[in-house]
């Protein structure tokens, strides 16, 4: 599927849509771009198309976030596991976050203060939590990159059971977190790592 902003912030998405990641209150596949009710202020979107994870999250301009679509490892961060064919507030209704990342089956934000959460599936400990359960609501990692983040990255996916997190912060330092037995994670070992480690 597909999401885009007009200029003037109007979301509108077309596409597969089994998932509800059109947010059209419909699970109907469409042909052409739907203007999307109520999305009129949007400053960033996010899709992830890794079917069957599809999903769309979005960034308002009031610094609220909002998402849609496949949620079976709680990714949209609405508290529940439930996919929805609606946008759906994140569930601790922050109003700050200034930065939105969603990958295969996990999302993040950054708030204005650069302070990072992260929510979704945690199979491989990519969620930086030093456990391997999954997230329904937005949390905070702990680390020193607290108040500096500016990036995050995810690669892989539970699906296939690689799912991994890079962090990069505001002085160059990257941190990655979760399935590492190739290297994925730069340690210079091969090996899983469920706290987000400084490379």
């Amino acid at each position: 599927h597909v999401a885009a902003l007009s200029s003037t912030g109007q979301l509108y998405a077309w596409g597969y849509n089994s998932y509800g990641q059109l947010g059209d209150g419909t699970n109907t596949s469409r042909t052409a771009p739907v203007a999307i009710s109520g999305f009129t202020n949007v400053a960033d979107v996010k899709v992830n198309a890794n079917n069957p994870q599809d999903s769309t999250m979005v960034l308002k301009t009031d610094g609220t976030v909002w998402a849609t679509g496949y949620n079976a490892e709680g990714a949209l961060g609405d508290g529940t596991t439930s996919n929805r064919n609606v946008f759906t507030r994140e569930s601790t209704n922050k109003t700050n976050i200034a930065s939105i990342f969603l990958g295969g089956d996990r999302s993040a934000m950054v708030d204005t203060a650069g302070n990072l959460y992260l929510t979704g599936s945690n199979s491989d400990g990519n969620l930086g939590s030093n456990d391997t359960t999954n997230r329904t609501t937005y949390y905070a990692p702990t680390g020193t990159f607290q108040g500096k983040v500016s990036k995050v990255v995810f690669g892989g996916n539970n699906l296939d059971g690689n799912a991994f997190t890079y962090i990069l912060d505001t002085d160059g330092n990257v941190w990655s977190a979760g399935f590492g037995t190739q290297g994925q994670l730069g340690r210079g070992i091969a090996t899983t790592g469920a706290t987000l480690f400084q490379k």
